[in-house]
């Protein structure tokens, strides 16, 4: 399954560079779309996040020490899509992590032409889990002895509102590749493949592979409203991958988390949750993440103040007791 990353010794089999590349690449890339899956949860509350067919584009680099001892790969950056045509069934009860089904999946460099090799990527990967359940497939990923041929143990190294990612190395003495794979909890693809190669007999970095769905923070704007007292009123998130979001308030030094969600689109305007503050000028700070994880924040001030009513009734109220100060005050002469 996904964790079935890199079968070791098949980049060899490839004459053409790009053929070796796409053997390379079965283990390394999805990027995330925001699409929600439209087939009900198993028993097991288990389902997928993307309908499809489905096509989007991402990123590989491939970076080498130039001072390795020997040739390790040649250099990439390059700009690849792929399309999964179709997302099987999944079963009602899943025990173990090979039961996980997994997509049809065809590659493409950004010119067009094919990645070459598509049925290895289709049966020796899976690039997509399903959302819904991440407590089962943390155990599923946990119970297994070993990623695949040459593959240590997994260790599922992030599991937060928004990401799920495993860490495993591969032994290909006398290179080590230890991997890290990501995925976006929204729609379960892989949005992260990295691998840092290392020669063990010499202890030598050889290079890393990249392969993500987005190489750049979003962006966020303000919206203001100027003729009015209090003019801040949304954040607008900007990233092609859009993720998640994060509202805090912001207290001093302290940092307190008032809200948390995905943003959808690329023009989503997220408002400060304002229920329970008081009156005063209150400091929010949120952050924008897209699918891959990079962020970016924004600080923001409103400010709240007694709605109309209430500042009637207390002026009402105040000049009331004027008004009977004065009134005791002037019988009290009188007398």
């Amino acid at each position: 399954m996904v964790y079935l990353a890199f079968l070791a010794p098949e980049y060899q089999w490839c004459e053409d560079l790009r053929s070796k590349y796409f053997i390379i690449l079965f283990s390394l890339v999805l990027v995330a779309v925001s699409i929600t899956g439209v087939d009900a949860a198993t028993d097991q509350g288990l389902e997928w996040g993307v309908v499809t067919p489905l096509t989007y584009n991402m990123d590989m680099l491939i970076q080498v020490n130039a001072s390795a001892v020997y040739d390790w790969l040649d250099p990439v950056n390059e700009s690849i899509y792929l399309n999964i045509t179709n997302a099987p069934s999944i079963p009602e009860v899943i025990d173990e992590w090979a039961d996980v089904p997994g997509p049809i999946v065809y590659g493409h460099w950004a010119n067009g032409s094919s990645l070459g090799l598509s049925w290895i990527f289709n049966q020796a990967i899976d690039v997509i889990v399903p959302v819904g359940n991440f407590s089962l497939l943390t155990a599923l990923a946990e119970d297994l002895t070993e990623v695949g041929p040459n593959a240590a143990e997994p260790e599922v190294f992030i599991d937060n509102f928004f990401q799920w990612g495993c860490r495993y190395s591969i032994d290909l003495a006398p290179e080590r590749w230890d991997v890290d794979i990501t995925f976006y909890k929204r729609t379960g693809l892989m949005v992260n493949y990295s691998v840092e190669a290392w020669d063990d007999s010499t202890g030598e970095y050889l290079g890393n592979i990249s392969v993500v769905c987005d190489r750049e923070a979003p962006e966020v704007y303000t919206l203001i409203q100027t003729d009015v007292p209090d003019p801040f009123r949304y954040w607008m998130g900007v990233d092609e991958n859009p993720g998640a979001y994060e509202i805090h308030l912001v207290r001093g030094s302290e940092y307190i988390l008032l809200e948390r969600g995905f943003w959808n689109s690329t023009w989503d305007m997220i408002a400060p949750p304002l229920e329970g503050l008081g009156w005063g000028t209150h400091t929010f700070r949120a952050t924008f993440y897209d699918a891959s994880g990079l962020s970016a924040s924004n600080v923001a001030q409103r400010i709240l103040g007694p709605p109309p009513l209430a500042v009637f009734l207390i002026a009402s109220l105040g000049g009331g007791g004027i008004i009977a100060l004065v009134l005791v005050i002037y019988v009290k002469t009188r007398r």
